[in-house]
């Protein structure tokens, strides 16, 4: 009868251990779910109120206006920071202003854009089939017009 008792009490002990064993692990859950919880809600409040753009500024622009660059950016006062790409924006910019000759944006947190460009000088033009294409330094065709112009 002792080993009866015994093996019951072994039993009941390690019943009793399995029970403070997954409770254990349930608090843990518990307390990682809400943690995931707390830090969601921390990003979405950060994302909804705290990363819109306040001003975009233009440094190093001669040839293009801010209108005309602000125009083909895309990302206006009031968007979010970090809604867009920036490498995508800056080879946009590139490919759609050929006296562009570098782009760099620059985001400062929590709300400033900075767009520095490069231009390009023209420097020769020369007449094909009556029409003036404009070079830079590099060989560049910055441009071809119909009149000859100032560059």
């Amino acid at each position: 009868m002792d080993k009866g008792t015994n093996y019951e009490k072994i039993r009941e002990t390690h019943q009793i251990e399995n029970a403070r064993q997954k409770k254990i692990r349930r608090r843990r859950l518990s307390y990682a779910f809400l943690f995931l919880v707390i830090l969601g809600a921390f990003f979405f409040l950060c994302y909804k109120y705290l990363f819109k753009i306040v001003s975009i500024e233009y440094v190093g622009n001669e040839y293009y206006t801010v209108e005309e660059l602000s125009e083909a950016f895309g990302v206006k006062e009031g968007d979010r920071l970090f809604s867009y790409s920036k490498n995508e924006r800056e080879e946009f910019l590139l490919d759609a202003f050929p006296y562009l000759s570098e782009c760099e944006i620059k985001r400062t947190v929590p709300d400033k854009i900075t767009v520095t460009v490069s231009e390009r000088t023209a420097i020769m033009y020369t007449c094909v089939f009556e029409k003036y294409v404009v070079f830079d330094k590099d060989m560049y065709v910055l441009e071809i017009a119909e009149e000859k112009g100032i560059w």
